[in-house]
């Protein structure tokens, strides 16, 4: 028994069923904003045939998103935001 009186067990499987959902929920709203193959695969192509000395080549609206928190933030406020 936990020190509330219930049955431990019980109150980890019923977190443990909350948490799932949180993240099954937070990926679900996710995927739309994914890269698709398609566009990994064109990045892939443009880096390896544009003849550039280019490291970084971002697609998708996940991309969009991500990089533009990081030039909002300086250094400091990044690591905390991505920790």
């Amino acid at each position: 028994m936990n020190k509330a009186g219930g049955d431990k067990g019980e109150g980890d499987k019923t977190y443990k069923q909350l948490m799932d959902r949180s993240s099954e929920i937070f990926f679900n709203s996710l995927v739309p904003l994914a890269s698709t193959v398609e566009q990994m695969a064109g990045a892939i192509f443009d880096a390896t045939t544009d003849g550039t000395d280019k490291v970084r080549y971002p697609i998708g609206k996940d991309t969009e998103m991500f990089l533009a928190e990081r030039r909002i933030r300086s250094d400091e406020e990044w690591e905390k935001y991505i920790r």
